[in-house]
């Protein structure tokens, strides 16, 4: 778990969001933070920064599709 107390252990766990809120808008994924954390491409919709994981390898687009 990181300072948020955001937890992505399991589906309930995400949809609970962190001291911040909602980080996954069920059938909303343009409004979707994580989402946003996790996208790199540009094509898909909003990046935001830094994107996850923070220093390591960006998601593949697959990856990132899968999640949205």
């Amino acid at each position: 778990m990181n300072a948020a107390n955001l937890n992505l252990s399991s589906w309930q766990t995400l949809f609970e969001g962190s001291v911040n809120g909602a980080v996954m808008v069920p059938f909303a994924p343009e409004n979707s933070s994580f989402l946003q954390f996790i996208n790199t491409y540009e094509d898909l919709g909003i990046i935001a920064e830094p994107t996850m994981p923070v220093n390591g390898t960006p998601l593949t687009r697959d990856e990132v599709m899968l999640m949205k």
